[in-house]
């Protein structure tokens, strides 16, 4: 009887192996663990009728979006680029995708004065805004 249960437990333990394996997948394996911290909401957009947002990141602060890319080294050349005319940028990973921010600016007149001084310097961006929650 013990052995059966220890079969059915090791059984048990590869699933859950599998189920975290399936589930990084499915989330992004580079950036599985910040997409644990959204899964109550896409549980609760499930619920509601709603569906995950997709594409652009959603943004907590007005940020400008200088560049999308479909591979990490891609995205790390072009930032590589923007850190030799000195500026700061961070990339965001979301559903396959490397997003390329610049900021985190708290109003909307800073970051538009921030995207003008990026044009001065050749870099076409996007402002961003904060998502709003009804």
């Amino acid at each position: 009887m013990s052995e059966l249960l220890q079969k059915i437990g090791k059984t048990l333990v590869w699933l859950g192996i599998l189920c975290f394996a399936i589930f990084f997948y499915k989330f992004g394996s580079a950036d599985g663990f910040s997409k644990i911290t959204q899964l109550p909401t896409v549980i609760a957009n499930f619920f509601k009728g709603t569906v995950a947002p997709s594409g652009i990141p959603v943004v907590s602060s007005y940020r400008i979006l200088v560049g999308t890319y479909d591979s990490n080294a891609a995205a790390l050349e072009a930032q590589n680029r923007l850190k030799s005319k000195r500026i700061n940028s961070q990339i965001v990973i979301q559903n396959r995708k490397y997003y390329i921010m610049v900021g985190n600016y708290t109003n909307k007149s800073q970051a538009e004065g921030a995207l003008k001084q990026l044009q001065s310097k050749g870099v076409r961006g996007v402002l961003l805004t904060p998502a709003r929650t009804p």
